[in-house]
């Protein structure tokens, strides 16, 4: 089995053919049609083709009829592969406008939404934007102190 994870942490499982290991019916069409989405954007950035894995992914974050989360998954390797590429404000770019969808859909506390909000502080920091990136990182400390749930291996990532 191998998994779509990125440097923002876990996300789909799939199996060795990239198809979801999620049960039979569980997923909408347009989730199975992302997730096959994925698995082919996958296959490209193994085979180095990070600008076509890109494009695949970003049909997928763009696609208004695939669940939220399945958007933000894509989202998260997006910035991964523009960051493989060097493209560090598209990596803010991607960050900061899945933010805003996590956000607007699931809150600002889903794990989730943290990684994601923890990489958009990260690039900012990265493009020289320290003020910018400090407030951001206090909120977001903050709001993962106040989540006594969350998995203790994301919660110590996000405060280093």
């Amino acid at each position: 089995m191998m998994s779509t994870g990125t440097t923002h942490g876990p996300t789909l499982a799939l199996d060795a053919c990239g198809r979801s290991t999620r049960a039979a019916g569980e997923a909408s069409d347009a989730d199975a049609r992302a997730m096959e989405s994925i698995a082919a954007a996958l296959r490209c950035a193994d085979s180095g083709r990070i600008d076509h894995a890109i494009d695949h992914a970003m049909e997928v974050y763009g696609d208004e009829r695939v669940s939220v989360e399945e958007r933000l998954e894509a989202a998260k390797l997006c910035v991964d592969w523009h960051a493989r590429l060097g493209a560090f404000e598209q990596c803010r770019r991607v960050a900061a406008d899945a933010v805003r969808l996590g956000e607007q859909a699931l809150e600002r506390v889903p794990p989730l939404v943290l990684m994601l909000r923890n990489s958009e502080a990260y690039w900012l920091a990265v493009l020289g934007c320290e003020d910018m990136a400090a407030r951001k990182f206090s909120a977001l400390v903050a709001d993962v102190k106040s989540c006594p749930d969350l998995d203790p291996q994301l919660a110590f990532a996000i405060r280093n």
